[in-house]
């Protein structure tokens, strides 16, 4: 898999100020981009909404590249009331980097919003002095918000934290002086190892009475000469009082070994992760692999621990390579999706912190003898879950969807193939750094919206395709959502300068949501947006575009979450049969289940390959109305295993049939 794949020259030393802190892609492959196309139709529901504050300026700003967290939310919400003293709270604070000159460094800043929606001023909490890359989190009782970004001393990055006491008075100018909680470069693993870009997250704590805050750093360093980001993992207990006393802290430090292996391959093992605490105590690292290791290579994975990271972390993991039958000869022979250009989320855990979910991107990829080839316009957003219970991965399609969302997209299905490109810039060699995807729930309500840039229309407007014309830099906010927490997605929402009156004349880009969907009654939830608007289409940072600044934006969108969800697409009927399968894609064993609702004497269960050839029958003789079920072990007629790929479902009994496709992956 992926052979003779051209290696990108990786830095070894900081040559210039912030090097180290964009995140370098590890391979290049060879684009197949003559494909034609169209982009998707809308075939779901579009829920209602209306701006309840449009986009207000928060502050200019000349570092116009992810202003807020990789891999985290830097708009969090307060809970209504702060504890012990009672102070109603409910606001929100935001939390990002910004150089307010061309010349200036760049500076962590944070504004708070209030219950009324009062936009208050700009805070600098950093020393002025090169920082950034913030996270934050909202401990539940106080309501005060802990924040931690990173910060050059002239030849390292040192991460800080610091804490705002808006329990203490009911207000948001109190706050600890910053202090380090990651002193770099660190010997726990190897030298000059580099933790950086922190992720924050409050969660429970061992200690009756108190909670604890998790500091996780990302390696930047390379050693012994890949890139790998290994983790370092800083936590505390704390509870009010050590709050009042503006307490630095007892900080106790570990890693993660699986990581630390990763990182000292040779060559390494690079995962794209993120760091989410449940509210049970669960501890969980949970992404993507890729490497030169084929046991690895395409792999979705996690790292939980259920003991508030204290012990060993169990490690899970699935080939995440789905084969597919090429449409003509013009594509490879081999053909295939896996994650691309999939770096940039965060993660959630719902269903009372059962699962964990997190939304990223696919695309299809071919192999020619010894080559491997990379489709662009064929990459398509996808919600991945974790079961906790079952250890089981599975996936669901955002947009588009096939008439199963269960079941992968596949592109080429109809006379034209459907295009996909949820990048924010239609460069294809920079989507590696200008991807993002955010998914943010309500758990009461069982809401969640996943939250990207989609970029298709500009792209084919830069490639010259005719119809496009207006849309040169033109991206788009796109905003799906569940009422069901994921078990079906609405269409997205689209809101560009075009056809949104609230943005005329922006580029948005850098889309954050808010960390919680508040209700705000009759089914509406309001979502919270943070966003760039630049001033010139690119990201500088990255080799485009102007370096004229941007202005940082605050908006909040009133959503109708009671809009009628797509049918159950986990169930498909005729008026005779019913046949269902779980899990799909799976990987060892399905249950497909199926009854026959009326008087029928044969039913016969059948799987086919995508060619059409039958690989497997079942054959049942239906005496009973109630639903039957049988365990299909991805093997044929005679016991063989087959490949992974796309397989159907043939349902029939002596009156009907109905079909469904099912995903088998090894």
């Amino acid at each position: 898999m992926k052979k003779t794949i051209l290696i990108l020259i990786f830095i070894f030393s900081i040559l210039i100020i912030f090097s180290n802190e964009i995140q370098q892609p590890i391979k290049k492959l060879k684009q197949l981009n003559t494909i034609k196309g169209k982009p998707p139709t809308r075939t779901r529901p579009v829920p209602e909404y209306e701006f309840l504050i449009e986009p207000a300026d928060l502050i200019t700003t000349f570092y116009d590249y992810m202003p807020g967290s990789y891999n985290g939310i830097p708009i969090c919400i307060q809970p209504e009331i702060s504890q012990p003293g009672g102070y109603e709270a409910g606001g929100v604070y935001i939390v990002f980097h910004a150089k307010e000159t061309s010349e200036s460094n760049r500076k962590t800043y944070c504004t708070y919003i209030d219950s009324g929606g009062y936009i208050g001023e700009v805070t600098l909490i950093t020393e002025n002095i090169w920082n950034g890359y913030p996270g934050i989190d909202i401990d539940p009782v106080t309501a005060d918000p802990f924040v931690a970004w990173h910060q050059n001393d002239g030849s390292y990055y040192d991460v800080f934290l610091s804490y705002n006491i808006f329990h203490f008075i009911g207000e948001t100018e109190i706050w600890r002086d910053p202090f380090v909680v990651i002193d770099n470069p660190t010997t726990i693993i190897n030298p000059d190892d580099e933790f950086i870009w922190p992720i924050v997250q409050i969660g429970p704590s061992p200690i009756v009475g108190k909670r604890r805050v998790y500091v996780l750093g990302r390696n930047a360093s390379p050693y012994p000469m890949w890139f790998s980001e290994n983790a370092l993992l800083a936590y505390a207990d704390f509870d009010s009082s050590d709050l009042d006393n503006m307490s630095s802290l007892d900080w106790t430090y570990t890693t993660i070994p699986r990581m630390d292996e990763w990182a000292n391959e040779e060559p390494a093992i690079l995962p794209f992760y993120t760091f989410k605490v449940s509210d049970d105590g669960k501890v969980a690292v949970i992404g993507n692999l890729i490497s030169w290791d084929e046991f690895y290579d395409d792999h979705i994975f996690i790292l939980i621990n259920d003991n508030y990271a204290e012990g060993d972390f169990e490690f899970y993991s699935e080939e995440y390579r789905f084969d597919i039958e090429p449409p003509s000869p013009e594509y490879p022979d081999e053909l295939y999706f896996t994650f691309s250009n999939c770096k940039n989320f965060n993660a959630i855990f719902t269903d009372n912190d059962t699962k964990i979910k997190f939304t990223g991107s696919m695309g299809l990829f071919g192999e020619i003898e010894d080559e491997t080839f990379y489709f662009p316009k064929f990459t398509y957003p996808k919600e991945f879950i974790f079961d906790v219970n079952t250890h089981e991965f599975s996936l669901f399609d955002l947009y588009p969807q096939d008439d199963n969302p269960e079941e992968i997209f596949i592109p080429f299905e109809g006379e034209e193939p459907v295009l996909g490109w949820p990048i924010y810039f239609y460069d294809d060699n920079t989507a590696f750094h200008e991807n993002y995807f955010k998914i943010v729930k309500n758990e009461e309500k069982n809401w969640l919206a996943a939250v990207w840039s989609d970029g298709l229309k500009a792209k084919l407007a830069n490639e010259q395709e005719p119809g496009y014309e207006d849309w040169l830099e033109i991206p788009e906010i796109a905003i799906c959502i569940s009422n069901n927490n994921g078990e079906t997605w609405s269409e997205p929402i689209f809101l560009n300068s075009l056809e949104t009156p609230e943005l005329e004349g922006m580029i948005p880009c850098y889309i954050y949501p808010g960390d919680l969907i508040e209700d705000i009654g009759n089914e509406h939830g309001k979502l919270h947006l943070f966003f760039l608007d630049d001033y010139s289409y690119g990201s500088s940072i990255q080799g485009f575009g102007l370096q004229n600044g941007g202005m940082l934006k605050y908006a909040a969108l009133d959503i109708d979450f009671g809009y009628d969800a797509a049918v159950d697409e986990n169930e498909i009927c005729s008026s005779e049969l019913v046949l269902t399968s779980f899990p799909n894609p799976f990987s060892s064993e399905t249950r497909i289940s199926f009854n026959v609702t009326q008087n029928s004497r044969f039913v016969t269960l059948e799987i086919y390959n995508i060619k059409g050839q039958c690989v497997r029958e079942f054959e049942i003789r239906n005496d009973k109305l109630e639903m039957n079920e049988v365990m299909w072990n991805g093997k044929d007629n005679y016991g063989k295993l087959l490949s992974s790929g796309i397989y159907f479902i043939k349902l029939k009994s002596d009156k009907n049939e109905v079909s469904k496709k099912i995903t088998l992956f090894r």
